[in-house]
């Protein structure tokens, strides 16, 4: 460590913090630094994620024209520990919905249904509102390398005694592999697994040994004994490792992602990131700017982070082969080091990742869930914590992974982010931080959730690249649960009830310090993409001098402020100086484009020379060879004209596959390996290339009707005829559409179908089954001028002709309600799902 200066301008920004916190200057070796810390010796510790789940709803009303649609409230009674239910009024063309509560007294024989109402045109029909319960977990804790202490409650779940798996021994290079097997035989010891990355190599360490003691020993015993053994560096526990959490857009527009807000934007939240300032600027990120996600893994296919799901250039999805060399086989996404395998999503138990990932890159302006401090970004993951925490060891491993994926392949991964911790000093982990220094890859850390002063890793490191961060809450206050200290912890940022993504496509919200460090990795992300000749040094220091002061913070963080972002990106406005001979790329094409059409992307450069050769690739899901016109590759190349300007042309297929709508990515790069992406685009691929539609009539028996590709008209009964059994009675006609846009009849102007015409029975014998409805897209026709309710159960949705047009649900007596439709999988109806006719 080197002991910096401090810069006048930076003491005149914090004057109180003169004698505390060291700075550096502006160069790239030494950026930032916090003054020295002593760490205390190692001792066994918990390592906590500094989350708190806590499930969120949102209410909506939507409306559309002719129609009135009214809710009742049906109780959905769904329970979750992440996410919540929402309760929405909803109203359709040609269809009047309006609100009635249900009588749950008069449920039909449909179980655990609630009674709505829905109506066509000229008629009332009642609609649902669903109210969601959820239990919040309680987050853990986690205790700094001091000494030990009794384990500390914090929302009410007390923290566990330290723990370690094993000891990691550190071998001079020059130590051979008869000595190593010697000293393990001479201590007890047993070896797991010998740990010497490229990161290592590269740098010149020797390699590290994570071993495992005999039952009985004294793990502090044979640590001191192992310092005396010629050769070994260091010898340290193992520790055990956990998140530091405790438990257009929809989540931007209505007030769900406060941490993203400013003073200035709407909705406004003084105490936000100010993110959505930035955003107003014009300033919303670039995938050309990769983050690394050191954590869980997280769904790189969930709906708002799959376009911004970073892959490493170097490998090739699925061939089985480690094309890039560094020791990992189709690691696209990144790498599982906990499992030792490349599948960085494992389902639910990846919730804590996946939220940190939505709050770093949720894409920005798709009109869905959230939207992450970068609209576009690439996320790589450094899979190591499993469903119990994970272990230094597989730390170190991910900490270099992406140190080796940058000196190695020139990715342009500016930071990764660490919401995590406990345990005690590492030499190991340092070493490992060290080296990404060397790189220079920002280290993001969560400064802990344990209330605390007391030294806490990996927050605590003192190195030029580590930013630890506090947690603050929406109204500028630290939060209850979050470390803090004028030595080690550098700056606030929003903590407190956080929105963000979870597995399965779902949204939730977390607090902890966990949520506060993305916050910041998103900041400098967007920072990089802003200015991308900014040295990492230039960076930190925007960041840190920046800060908004914060009462809440003063003596509590060592710039005793919180994150400004779009402050920051002002800030390194003024510290980077443009080079105008840099070379500039762009890539511009349309939106959308409809299959059999002609795909034209217009290249264009600055300060690149005549007939330099640009690499590009096609990629997205679902894309092959098959969708183009002519292209038997993927990837290819072209060189740029005079002017700097090139043009990639190719035609979209014509098919009569029924695909879905793709999207399709277009990537730039400078090299031929594909490491060096300089621009990009992307658009969607509208499946238009369906056969055309049908109409299917039924006959006066059961029938099981299926559509085609197109967009069908579907009816179980027969096309003429007025009788009660010409309209379905006595029959229960099963209806599949497939794909396309499909309409389901269960009405024209002949009247209601599947009315048996009893008025003391409810119809359970006769009503179409219909299969595959998709609320949105398909659509049921019904008789105009009539009233509809439904009911939702485990297995779909009832839907009852009201005969005595009273907004209620009836199903005794003489006057009963007339089933016609089960709808399966569906749990709602909108107005705008109803035609009349």
């Amino acid at each position: 460590m080197i002991p910096m200066q401090c810069m006048p301008d930076l003491i005149s920004l914090f004057p109180n913090l003169a004698a505390g916190r060291q700075s550096s200057s502006n160069s790239d070796d030494v950026p930032l630094s916090r003054s020295p810390v002593t760490a205390a010796a190692p001792t066994s510790t918990t390592i906590t994620t500094t989350t708190s789940t806590q499930a969120a709803g949102a209410s909506s009303t939507l409306a559309a024209t002719g129609t009135q649609l009214t809710g009742a409230s049906p109780s959905l009674a769904t329970t979750s520990t992440r996410a919540g239910g929402a309760s929405s009024t909803l109203a359709a063309t040609g269809t009047q919905l309006t609100g009635a509560s249900p009588s749950l007294a008069a449920t039909s024989t449909q179980a655990a249904g609630a009674s709505s109402t829905l109506a066509a045109t000229g008629t009332q029909l009642t609609g649902a509102s669903s109210a969601a319960a959820s239990s919040p977990a309680a987050g853990g804790s986690s205790t700094a390398a001091s000494a030990p202490t009794p384990p500390e409650t914090f929302l009410g779940v007390a923290a566990v005694d330290p723990a370690f798996e094993g000891i990691l021994v550190s071998w001079d290079p020059q130590a051979i592999a008869q000595d190593r097997a010697n000293a393990r035989a001479a201590f007890g010891l047993s070896l797991r697994e010998t740990i010497h990355t490229k990161a290592m190599k590269a740098s010149g360490a020797g390699p590290l040994e994570w071993v495992t003691l005999l039952p009985g020993r004294s793990a502090e015993e044979v640590i001191q004994q192992l310092y005396q053994r010629p050769g070994v560096t260091f010898a340290e526990k193992n520790w055990v490792l956990q998140t530091q959490a405790t438990s257009n857009d929809p989540g931007v527009t209505n007030g769900n992602l406060w941490g993203m807000y400013g003073e200035s934007s709407s909705p406004a939240n003084a105490f936000g990131s100010q993110a959505a300032e930035a955003w107003s600027r014009g300033f919303t990120g670039s995938d050309s700017v990769v983050v690394g996600i050191i954590d869980e893994g997280y769904q790189y296919t969930h709906s708002d982070l799959a376009g911004n799901a970073g892959k490493n250039p170097g490998e090739i999805t699925g061939n089985g082969i480690d094309d890039d060399g560094n020791g990992y086989i189709d690691d696209i996404y990144g790498w599982d080091f906990n499992a030792n395998d490349a599948s960085v999503y494992d389902g639910t138990g990846d919730d804590h990742g996946t939220h940190v990932a939505g709050t770093i890159g949720g894409q920005g302006a798709n009109g869905i869930g959230v939207a992450g401090v970068n609209w576009n970004v690439s996320l790589l993951s450094g899979k190591f914590l499993g469903a119990t925490g994970g272990t230094t060891a597989n730390a170190i491993k991910a900490v270099d992974y992406f140190t080796d994926l940058k000196t190695r392949h020139g990715l342009n991964l500016v930071a990764t982010n660490n919401s995590w911790g406990g345990g005690g000093y590492s030499q190991g982990l340092y070493d490992a931080i060290a080296r990404a220094n060397a790189a220079k890859i920002l280290f993001v850390a969560a400064a802990g959730n344990s209330s605390t002063s007391t030294l806490s890793y990996p927050a605590g490191y003192d190195l030029p690249n580590v930013i630890s961060v506090a947690s603050i809450d929406s109204n500028g206050g630290l939060s209850s649960f979050s470390n803090f200290s004028s030595s080690w912890v550098d700056l606030g940022a929003p903590g407190g009830g956080i929105y963000s993504t979870l597995p399965d496509n779902t949204y939730g919200t977390y607090s902890g310090t966990s949520m506060a460090a993305p916050h910041v990795t998103g900041a400098l992300a967007l920072m990089a993409s802003a200015l991308p000749t900014a040295t990492m040094a230039q960076l930190k220091q925007a960041l840190l001098e920046s800060v908004v002061q914060t009462a809440s913070l003063a003596g509590k963080t060592f710039t005793g402020g919180r994150l400004d972002v779009n402050g920051a990106i002002a800030r390194l406005t003024q510290l980077v100086t443009p080079d105008p001979n840099a070379p500039t790329y762009a890539v511009a094409g349309p939106a959308s484009l409809d299959e059999g059409s002609a795909l034209n992307l217009s290249i264009s450069t600055t300060n690149v020379a005549a007939g330099t050769t640009l690499y590009w690739k096609l990629s997205g899901t679902g894309i092959s060879t098959t969708d183009f016109v002519g292209l038997s590759s993927l990837q290819g190349s072209l060189a740029v004209d005079a002017t700097g300007a090139a043009v990639f042309q190719t035609t979209v297929a014509a098919d009569l596959s029924s695909e879905g709508n793709e999207t399709l990515s277009y990537e730039l790069f400078s090299d031929a390996a594909l490491f060096q992406r300089v621009a990009g685009t992307s658009l969607l691929i509208n499946d238009t290339s369906k056969s055309a539609g049908v109409t299917l009539w039924g006959t006066t028996a059961s029938d099981v009707i299926s559509g085609g590709s197109g967009d069908d008209r579907l009816a179980g009964v027969i096309s003429t005829g007025t009788t009660a059994t010409a309209m379905g009675a006595g029959q229960i006609d099963t209806l599949t559409g497939l794909a396309g846009a499909d309409v389901f009849l269960l009405g024209d102007s002949r009247g209601v179908f599947y009315d048996d015409r009893k008025a003391g029975n409810v119809g359970s014998g006769d009503y179409a089954l219909i299969k595959d409805f998709v609320s949105g897209i398909d659509k049921l026709q019904v008789r105009a001028g009539t009233a509809y309710l439904f009911t939702t159960s485990a297995s779909g949705l009832s839907l009852y002709w009201d005969r005595n047009n009273n907004g209620s649900l009836n199903t005794n007596g003489t006057n009963r309600d007339e089933l016609i439709a089960v709808l399966q999988g569906v749990t709602t109806l909108a107005n705008t799902d109803l035609i009349a006719a």
